[in-house]
């Protein structure tokens, strides 16, 4: 019998309680007898939904001549072309027919833009990476007007919005910057690096800097900590300025878009803003557990999405291991550069092994690379905040000089980091070639679990000495 959704949510909690009353009724943690009872669920939601069938088909499609039926659910300008995003209706693969069980989309280069929830068939070779699709070499025919009705949906009135709202943007950006500087500016921003030619997309890929043009809890802090401040420099309370923070972070992620590691941020930045306004503390890994949750129940196909796994590995990294690493390295270097170092180090580690499986190589130098682009980011993205709210009135010429005030300034600095990534990949054995085998892979995992083992155990032990020489005359 095939269970619908919410009768599969409704199993989910049932099976979770029953597994913590089993856990603490025989003296089993609780949390790994959850966590491994999640783990069956979550396999079981994916065969029933579909995922697995859908991704063992375009796993074997990979790099073949395809022709796929699909509605057009966004285009866009991009350079002197524009780029499509399909929803796929169906896959033909030489005499092979798949139907997709959940949502699918891919991105193709046409030669004009075409409009919202237009059928189309398309042929060309199907490129995918990590879980990004791509029809490369593609021609696209357009078929009769659809309607939407069949996906389910009709076309968002955000999603126009936000569609305008970009190609406004880009359309500003670019007449200042060259296409490079642009899909950096424009990624950094809200995720929308295209354009970008494939020699930078390379640079940025062996020095281990894609990251960059991924919307992460990184954005969605910088974001909640904008609306927040804001609100306190006019001297409002303390829970206005929380509100106001998770006001921007919510318009922001409307901006974004439904990319897995926004949802994956947002959840966790409103979770983290409840926390914080019901005075409850600061507990990062309970809020992180929570959001991965929350986002895997709402979308279970995004436990098969390297951006969503990538995301929580690299947040989870941050919160358990970079502080005891910048404890340590702070009894030798001085603590702000100490944290600077240990940031991009635990999220690359522990990152590794998703990396390995998802590219087949190892960047050498993506800790120094990371190390020295951390400083630009955030100036980076606050420009490209300024530039997506102020484009819309760029017809004043007062506003209009700020925009490119601003795009200039947001150009200096991603030509910084090109020269960086370009700099760094061209270094010796900037990338290594690494078999993703299943030995590989858990010999890599092996070795990052035991190195985070023995930081964060040598941190721990190192302080409760120091807490029972201060305390030794009061025990």
């Amino acid at each position: 019998m095939v269970l619908a959704r919410p009768q599969l949510v409704v199993f989910l909690v049932v099976v979770t309680a029953l597994s913590a009353a089993a856990g603490m009724a025989h003296g089993v943690p609780v949390t790994i007898t959850f966590a491994g009872l999640l783990t069956l669920v979550q396999l079981a939601l994916l065969s029933v939904n579909g995922t697995v069938a859908d991704a063992r088909h375009l796993q074997a499609a990979h790099g073949e001549l395809v022709r796929i039926e699909g509605v057009v659910t966004a285009s866009e300008h991009v350079n002197h072309s524009a780029r499509t995003t399909v929803q796929v209706l169906a896959l033909h693969r030489g005499q092979h027919l798949h139907t997709p069980h959940r949502e699918i989309s891919l991105t193709v280069f046409t030669p004009q833009i075409l409009p919202q929830a237009q059928k189309v068939k398309l042929t060309g070779v199907l490129e995918i990476q990590g879980s990004y699709l791509r029809l490369s070499s593609a021609t696209a025919v357009p078929l009769a007007s659809w309607s939407g009705v069949a996906l389910g949906k009709q076309v968002h009135p955000i999603d126009r919005w936000r569609n305008t709202m970009r190609e406004t943007t880009r359309h500003q950006v670019s007449s200042i910057l060259n296409d490079d500087q642009t899909a950096l500016v424009l990624g950094m921003t809200y995720g929308d690096d295209a354009g970008m030619r494939e020699k930078t997309k390379t640079s940025f890929q062996q020095a281990g800097l894609t990251h960059l043009t991924a919307v992460s809890g990184a954005n969605i802090t910088l974001m909640f900590l904008l609306g927040y401040r804001l609100l306190q420099w006019l001297r409002a309370g303390r829970s206005f300025c929380i509100v106001a923070g998770v006001t921007v972070i919510i318009a922001y992620a409307l901006m974004v878009g439904h990319e897995p590691s926004a949802l994956r941020a947002l959840t966790m930045g409103l979770l983290g803003a409840s926390a914080m306004l019901l005075g409850t503390g600061r507990y990062s890994l309970p809020l992180l557990s929570s959001a991965v949750i929350i986002s895997l129940v709402a979308r279970a196909d995004y436990a098969l999405n390297f951006g969503f796994a990538l995301s929580v590995s690299a947040t989870a990294a941050l919160i358990l291991l970079a502080p005891a690493l910048a404890r340590h390295m702070a009894t030798v270097l001085p603590l702000v550069v100490a944290e600077v170092i240990a940031i991009p180090v635990a999220a690359g580690l522990w990152c590794l092994p998703l990396l390995v499986l998802m590219v087949g190589e190892i960047q050498t130098y993506t800790v120094l690379a990371n190390v020295l682009a951390t400083p630009l980011v955030a100036p980076v993205t606050v420009l490209g905040i300024v530039i997506v709210v102020l484009t819309p009135g760029a017809a004043s010429p007062a506003v209009s000089f700020i925009v490119d005030g601003c795009s200039t300034a947001a150009g200096a600095l991603v030509q910084l980091l090109i020269n960086i990534a370009t700099a760094t990949s061209a270094l010796p054995s900037s990338s290594i070639p690494v078999e993703p085998s299943v030995l590989n892979i858990a010999l890599i995992f092996a070795a990052v679990a035991a190195l985070s083992a023995l930081v964060i155990v040598s941190d721990w032990r190192t302080g409760a000495r120091v807490y029972l020489s201060s305390n030794r005359g009061q025990l």
